[in-house]
């Protein structure tokens, strides 16, 4: 089937989750998506790529419903997916006017709508991926910031709780010394 085949190395079957990008194809890219963009949002943009191709693949003048749409047992069988993970993009990408329904002889038929297919140009899950990751680094080196600076900010106060005692035993020794030398001189 041709939109199983999409340029990603591994089984069409778990093309989905294994190729996290169409438009930067290669080793590398797949390596940097999959360690930095969550799941959610590579399937949600490569969902979307398998209906922007069976759009472009199926239109023409003559094309009906059914040849630029696809139904959930096709989705299932050239995603990979399992139910779950697949209803809940379906809803979602729903939710956000990228995929419309069409239900014909009691068949739900997906649709990528004009939202849907400029969000895949754009890639905009996969920004929103990239944003995602971030902003959550960001969160984990401003928390360990905040620690880093509580440890020395201890280290700190012990440092100076040990030099006070220190020095206070150095004054009181040389308070002695110097009463001593005053009990002799007189």
């Amino acid at each position: 089937m041709a939109l199983a085949n999409r340029g990603c190395s591994g089984q069409a079957s778990s093309w989905i989750t294994d190729c996290p990008t169409f438009a930067k194809p290669g080793p590398l890219a797949d390596i940097l998506h999959s360690m930095f963009i969550k799941e959610k949002y590579r399937i949600r943009h490569n969902l979307l790529g398998l209906f922007y191709d069976k759009y472009f693949e199926g239109n023409s003048p003559n094309a009906d419903v059914y040849d630029t749409s696809l139904t959930f047992s096709q989705l299932e069988e050239i995603s990979g997916l399992s139910t779950e993970k697949l209803i809940k993009t379906i809803d979602y990408l729903k939710e956000a006017e990228e995929l419309y329904v069409e239900e014909m002889d009691y068949i739900d038929l997906y649709l990528i709508t004009l939202k849907g297919r400029a969000a895949y140009h754009d890639e905009k899950y996969l920004y929103n991926g990239k944003k995602a990751f971030l902003n959550d680094t960001y969160d984990v080196i401003k928390t360990l910031s905040a620690i880093v600076l509580l440890v020395i900010a201890i280290i700190t106060f012990i440092q100076n709780s040990i030099d006070i005692k220190k020095n206070k035993k150095e004054i009181e020794s040389l308070k002695i010394e110097i009463n001593q030398i005053k009990a002799s001189k007189k």
